[in-house]
């Protein structure tokens, strides 16, 4: 939302306490629970029978009751403004300027005792708050037309109001044992009398004034209660009334902690009061636990607090487990509420409002900031929550940045509206001063950074007098680099421990804010060198990768590829993406990790919402130019490893992605066929990836019945194996044979009956393996052969140029097109698809790069391998579908992740070509093409 002087928002964002609306459910989740308790409160208080003509007999026998609410916090958290949202939400939008409108709600003001001098008390406040609404309900008896009152003779007398009424004097009544109560006004009545019958009766005053008083209270409540119960039955409502009493802060003196107990005990005893209160429970329970102890008089007896009152338990641990089931009696922990901090999730959402923080700062920096990205498919921003740790988690720290990001917003508003003549350097001077507000705001009111200000301030945030004269110093940070560098050199992972939590915290909101600095104040001198070294550092950091650590765990090299190649914002997007994803953190930790495709399905993911449009980011396009322009070097080796392993996530089809993991029980592995077979490993992937698209082939044909699917007349099957030496492979057969013909549950299988299905298959896997790499009549069958013709036509016919990799391979491949399409021999296939996939993957050309890569998704795609001569194999495999599929567990083909690798290839395709036209570019501002580049990269001329 755009702000403008006209919209008068002044008087909607100020610092204090306020009406939260629905953001209160941001730091109190349990909100709409308080409301209940409340209404539950108002049901049991009009089951009570109360009986004005009879109060004395209803207060001795009635039942003792508790309707005090605790609202806890620590400092800043916002408590105050809860008691703000709740008391406006029980005001049920009713016009307190009309006088004569009753509500079932008496709501006394908020009572702030910290802010109480020593003559003034909890409890006299509260008859003091009474006596008000005493006299506006007398108010309106006496005013209103038809109140129900014209002919109740206590209230008039031949329709003249009488002064002398029971509620009136149970006013007075109560002010004047409130009154007996004090030590002051008990010395006046001791000291002034007339005659000694005279001292008699008022020392008789003063034997049980707290009695006395405690009692009058009550009735003064419960008259008030029952006159506005008249009131409101005349107003056509059934509702019970409730008084509703506000206190906060509680826990900021000792004293009045010890007061409020006392008070409560007095007067919260009534079915039909409320009261709700706040403060930090911790400090109020320290405060009762020293006052307590206070009460012991330990000075007098020599004693202290360690004082063991018994063996094992000190005067302290009693006093403090009193002090706990005091508030236990006195605040129910049923109607406790724990206030909760703002944080990275809920901070962007803080808002005056509909003005969020997050909108405000879209606001002030522009679209592609560090706080917020935008995503391919989604219009509205989201937080990049990472960049919100530069702000405190209480409201009242965050206000005072919102105060000042405001006031930021609106300068620049006045300047564009205002005559220019002072010219621009007045409106430079005035942003450099808002800048320096907000930034010296953000630091001073973060509990983590305002212990730093003094380190921050003097030696990285050196500010002067306009931004020409500020400097970012960031070299300073690697002092804090250094100790997490020689954590990691002794233990080989951060540490743990909290201090080094929260240098690292600091090493990362300094990076924040210096970014932020430089977006307002593009004038600020930085070092760039200082700041690109310390920026992979950060990241490394943060991810918890140490650069000298094995590069055996691919998952973890991906990644440093990923921020080593970043800007800043996108590097806090990325991590901010996968922060969440715990499994994922630890996978990168670890020293050596098998990438599991949960794994490979989240980076890709996380990749396809950091590389878009709206985003910005040109990772690809970067890595594409610079593993070209610097290859050789280790850096180039890094990116080809990294392009590898996406295209190899991206270029399988979800249909093939989840026909292998169904079929990973029975598939010929890896280790074993390396001993029998010495297969090399890309043999192995091209074959398995063949095998699995065989058997969707006919999983498909049998699934439609068609007559090109695999037949077996089962009944002639059965009768020729029928011997004792049934081979164990086929025992499979049988199995599947008679699930079929009772419609068997495979998840009603107990453990032993998986555990003998589960070694045929590993007999059958041995089957597998021996008749596939055994067997020389293995040939490649095609899906669709227009398909690869057309394809093969397009990769012919690209632009080779006269001397370069493309043309050879070209020469590799024809044969395919011209010679044996329709009768490929698996050898053959192997070859050539290895030929393409290393052109496709030789970063140190352009030419046909692109064109092999569409070459081999389209092989991939459309050729799997022939074994008909395994029809008996076959059937097994497509009888095990269900089984395999059900012990699994796997619901369905994931085709939004399909939807995700063809976006993954669109931005590769994208950016291969963009940084190819920008090598090209580079090449002709020396006079040369990629042709001539690429033919002295073949020379050794580099």
């Amino acid at each position: 939302m755009t702000l403008s002087i006209e919209d008068n928002q002044e008087s909607r964002i100020f610092i204090g306490a306020r009406d939260l609306g629905v953001q209160v459910y941001k730091i109190l989740p349990t909100f709409d629970l308080i409301l209940n308790q409340i209404e539950q409160i108002r049901s049991e208080a009009k089951d009570v029978a109360v009986d004005s003509g009879n109060m004395e007999k209803m207060y001795l026998n009635k039942k003792e009751m508790n309707h005090t609410m605790g609202i806890f916090g620590t400092r800043g958290t916002g408590k105050t403004s809860v008691l703000y949202t709740i008391k406006n939400r029980l005001r049920d939008n009713e016009d307190e300027c009309i006088i004569y409108k009753v509500s079932r709600n008496i709501i006394l003001p908020i009572i702030e005792p910290d802010h109480f001098g020593d003559n003034t008390t909890i409890l006299g406040s509260i008859v003091g708050l009474l006596k008000k609404e005493v006299e506006k309900q007398l108010h309106i008896i006496k005013n209103k037309v038809k109140s129900g009152f014209e002919n109740d003779n206590e209230y008039f007398n031949k329709g003249c109001y009488r002064t002398n009424n029971p509620l009136q004097n149970s006013l007075n009544e109560v002010i004047e044992y409130h009154m007996y109560t004090s030590s002051e006004y008990r010395k006046i009545l001791i000291h002034h009398y007339d005659d000694l019958a005279t001292h008699i009766k008022k020392s008789s005053h003063l034997l049980t004034p707290d009695v006395e008083f405690k009692y009058r209270l009550h009735q003064l409540i419960s008259t008030l209660i029952e006159n506005q119960r008249r009131l409101i039955q005349k107003d056509k409502s059934n509702d019970e009334p409730l008084i509703f009493l506000f206190i906060d802060d509680i826990d900021l003196k000792m004293k009045r902690s010890r007061e409020l107990i006392e008070a409560l005990l007095l007067y919260a005893n009534h079915p039909n009061v409320i009261t709700i209160l706040s403060g930090d429970y911790d400090i109020l329970k320290e405060s009762i636990m020293l006052a307590l102890i206070q009460d012991e008089q330990l000075k007098e007896s020599n004693l202290t607090v360690e004082f063991e009152v018994k063996p094992g338990l000190t005067l302290h641990s009693r006093k403090l487990d009193l002090a706990d089931e005091y508030l236990k009696k006195i605040i129910p922990p049923m109607r406790r509420h724990q206030l909760i901090r703002w944080n990275e999730n809920t901070i962007p959402e803080f808002a005056f409002g509909t003005m969020t923080l997050s909108s405000q700062l879209n606001e002030l920096l522009g679209s592609g900031n560090i706080f917020n990205y935008t995503t391919d498919n989604n219009i509205a921003s989201k937080p990049i929550r990472k960049s919100y740790s530069i702000f405190d988690q209480t409201p009242r720290g965050i206000v005072n940045v919102y105060y000042r990001i405001y006031e930021l917003i609106k300068s620049r508003h006045l300047d564009t509206i205002s005559t220019k003549e002072e010219g621009n350097e007045r409106n430079k001077q005035d942003e450099f001063n808002h800048v320096k507000s907000l930034i010296d705001t953000i630091i001073i009111s973060s509990k983590t950074l305002v212990a730093k200000q003094k380190e921050i301030l003097e030696d990285f945030l050196q500010w002067g007098n306009d931004a020409t004269s500020s400097y970012l110093n960031y070299s300073i940070l690697e002092s804090i680099t250094k100790k997490f560098q020689s954590k990691l050199n002794q233990s080989g992972s951060l540490s743990t421990s909290l201090e080094s939590k929260e240098e690292f915290s600091l090493y990362l909101q300094l990076m924040i804010i210096g970014d932020l600095i430089q977006k307002l104040l593009p004038e600020v001198r930085i070092d760039e060198n200082d700041y690109n070294r310390v920026l992979n550092v950060c990241f490394n950091l943060f991810l918890k990768i140490d650069k000298d650590s094995s590069s055996s765990n691919k998952l973890r090299e991906v990644c440093r590829t990923i921020i080593n190649n970043n800007d800043f914002r996108n590097n806090l997007l990325f991590i901010d993406l996968i922060s969440d994803n715990e499994k994922f953190l630890l996978a990168i930790n670890e020293s050596k990790y098998k990438i599991l495709y949960s794994d490979e399905k989240f980076l890709l993911e996380t990749l396809n919402k950091l590389v878009n449009k709206n985003n910005k980011s040109t990772l690809f396009q970067e890595l594409f130019y610079r593993q070209y322009s610097s290859r050789k070097s280790e850096e180039a080796e890094k990116i080809k490893d990294f392009f590898d392993f996406i295209q190899k996530i991206s270029s399988k089809t979800a249909e093939h992605d989840y026909y292998k993991t169904i079929y990973k029980p029975i598939l010929p592995k890896r280790a074993s066929l390396n001993a029998r077979y010495e297969i090399a490993e890309n043999q192995y992937l091209v074959i398995i990836d063949l095998f699995i698209n065989m058997l969707m082939v006919y999983n498909h044909l049998s699934q439609s019945n068609s007559n090109s699917s695999i037949h077996i007349d089962e009944i002639a099957w059965q009768k020729g194996n029928r011997d004792k030496n049934l081979k164990k492979e086929y025992q499979l057969f049988y199995f599947f044979m008679n699930a079929r013909k009772r419609n068997l549950d495979f998840k009603r299988l107990n453990l032993n009956q998986k555990n003998k299905i589960q070694n045929l298959m590993l007999d059958f896997e041995d089957t597998l393996e021996r008749k596939i790499f055994e067997s020389n009549d293995s040939k490649i069958k095609w899906i669709d052969s227009d398909i690869i013709e057309l394809e093969l036509e397009k990769f012919m016919n690209g632009a080779d140029g006269e001397n370069t990799t493309y043309k050879k391979v070209k020469k590799n491949v024809q044969w395919l097109l011209f010679v044996q399409i329709e009768n490929t021999s698996l050898p053959n296939y192997i070859d050539t698809f290895n030929t393409v996939l290393d052109l496709s993957r030789n970063y140190h050309v352009w030419y046909g790069r692109k064109e092999a890569m569409d070459l081999i998704k389209v092989f991939r795609e459309q050729s799997y391998l022939n074994l008909d001569h395994l029809e008996k194999e076959i059937w097994i495999l497509i009888k095990s579908f269900k089984y395999l599929q059900e012990i699994n567990s796997e619901d369905s083909i994931d085709y939004d992740f399909q939807k995700v690798k063809n976006e993954i290839n669109d931005k590769l395709d994208i950016a291969f070509e963009r940084a190819k036209n920008l090598t090209e570019e580079d090449l002709n501002v020396i006079g040369f093409d990629l042709e001539d580049d690429e033919e002295m990269e073949s020379q050794g001329s580099y």
